[in-house]
């Protein structure tokens, strides 16, 4: 199985108890509506995980 970087439970901006796993070595895209500003959100928790 694949390598992931997990975030559990992100709260930051407009994300409320947000869990994910982001495959290592894989293409992976974030979208969102415009303006809602999630992808930026998703990217800070990203930072703050492989801290």
């Amino acid at each position: 199985m694949h390598e992931s970087i997990v975030i559990k439970g992100a709260r930051l901006h407009n994300l409320k108890d947000v869990t994910l796993a982001i495959p290592k070595n894989r293409l992976v895209v974030f979208t969102g509506v415009s303006g809602s500003r999630a992808c930026r959100a998703l990217l800070l928790a990203l930072v703050a995980a492989i801290r």
